[in-house]
């Protein structure tokens, strides 16, 4: 089987469905990614790890609540940026 991380959304939907793949599962292996890249990229600043497993649980624990449940956040919570950004127009 494909790591959870490798998968298309349609792949997790469908082993969603099957319940041969959690959301907390889908979370796992992308902070395992994350770990593992991170050093080379330098990509995340701060990450809530253990806040995202909590929300996979309560995914988990839930009922579905539509196509993309346990594979993305219904809301996007990210903090507004306060300093401009270098792509910003001018």
């Amino acid at each position: 089987m494909s790591a959870p991380n490798t998968l298309t959304a349609t792949e997790l939907a469908q082993r969603i469905d099957a319940g041969s793949l959690t959301a907390e599962a889908i979370v796992r292996s992308h902070l395992d990614r994350i770990e593992q890249r991170d050093a080379q990229v330098l990509a995340w600043s701060h990450l809530a790890r253990e806040a995202a497993l909590e929300r996979a649980r309560v995914l988990d624990r839930g009922p579905r609540q539509g196509l993309l449940h346990g594979i993305m956040p219904r809301r996007w919570r990210w903090p507004r940026l306060r300093a401009r950004s270098c792509w910003a127009r001018r």
